[in-house]
Order: C-alpha cells, then structure tokens, then sequence
C-alpha cells in the first residue's frame, strides 16, 4: 500500500452527530477520545495517545463503560489497518470521493 506522505490517522470518537449551526447548515460533531490507531512509514501500525487517554479517564472520570468500549474500538480498529481491510487498503480516497458527491 502506497502511504502519502508516510503516514495515515484513524482517530476514536464517539457522539457522534449533525448539528444545524443554522438552516441549511450543518456540522459533524463528534468527542475526539484521544486514541488514534497511525500505519507509519517508519513504525507501522501503532496506537498513539494511551497517555492522554489514560489521563482524560481520571480527570474526566469516563464511565467504566465508556472506556471499554473505546478500548475495544481501538484492537478492532488497529486489527482493521494492519490487516488493511477496507477503506485501510487503499480504497479510502474512493470512499471519501463518494462521500463527497
């Protein structure tokens, strides 16, 4: 697989939603839960940001709930890159074309 630049992110989130700023405009919000699950040219496939995770659980006190569940997102996630099942095999600049027109 030809990686751009090196480097590609997958960030976990959750809540995610559409919301009207305004009639016939909208956004897409979600909670950026700071793990990211990066196939680097240099280190391969890794997760990034366990530290701040880690940290945002105590401060925030994530329900035990939430954290399982996105722990659990980000093996299934890494497993789905390093693995480059679809869109991680390349198809992803086809998704995001459609997802655009």
């Amino acid at each position: 697989m030809r990686i751009p630049h090196g480097l590609k992110q997958s960030d976990l989130a959750t809540a995610h939603e559409w919301k009207t700023l305004k009639p016939g405009v909208a956004e897409f919000h979600v909670i950026d839960m700071d793990l990211d699950v990066i196939r680097s040219a240099d280190r391969g496939v890794f997760v990034d940001d366990e530290d701040e995770f880690a940290g945002h659980r105590i401060e925030m006190a994530y329900p035990e709930q939430l954290v399982d569940r996105i722990r659990s997102a980000s093996d299934e996630l890494y497993q789905a890159v390093k693995a480059q099942q679809p869109p991680f095999d390349g198809t992803d600049h086809e998704w995001f074309r459609k997802g655009r027109a």
